[in-house]
């Protein structure tokens, strides 16, 4: 029997619970998102730069967890 599919609705209470434990200066974005390899949905986290491995969990309650280091965020002129 293959593993049940992350739910969107358990992602987003996933998300929200992350960004009030995980979210720092160095967040610039966090939502949801759909993994490359599978159907499954993950918690998508933009970085303005890299951030320690060891503050960067993989899987946060049973939702993969995806990080990319997009830069500092500026308002467009």
């Amino acid at each position: 029997m293959g593993k049940a599919a992350v739910t969107l609705e358990r992602v987003r209470k996933a998300k929200k619970l992350f960004l009030k434990t995980h979210k720092n200066d160095k967040t610039v974005g966090c939502g949801v998102s759909r993994m490359a390899d599978c159907d499954d949905y993950c918690i998508k986290v933009n970085l303005s730069e890299p951030l320690p491995e060891e503050d960067c969990p993989k899987v946060f309650m049973g939702v993969a967890v995806v990080y990319e280091v997009v830069g500092k965020i500026h308002p467009q002129k």
